[in-house]
């Protein structure tokens, strides 16, 4: 069985995130697959680890699992992020 997984990558200082790292662990030979780490989305540097979090991670349950790239993961995540953002602090 393989289990796909969404980790925030963030600034230990602020809390700010810095990307996302999808894994693929296959719990039948106990090792990951898979390990990816996404440097393109947009907006996600705005937003505070313990916000995201909450938010992009239940994502993984609304699509079957699917294997790198991720593509519908990517997009669902993308439309979390744009949907959610923090508004500017003037």
């Amino acid at each position: 069985m393989e289990v796909l997984t969404v980790n925030m990558v963030y600034n230990h200082i602020d809390y700010k995130c810095m990307h996302l790292r999808l894994t693929v662990f296959d719990y039948a030979k106990k090792r990951f697959q898979y390990v990816g780490t996404y440097k393109l989305l947009d907006n996600v540097e705005k937003y505070n680890v313990h916000i995201l979090a909450p938010l992009v991670k239940p994502s993984l349950a609304e699509l079957p699992f699917e294997n790198p790239p991720f593509e519908k993961h990517i997009a669902l995540i993308q439309s979390i992020i744009d949907y959610n953002l923090p508004e500017e602090q003037v």
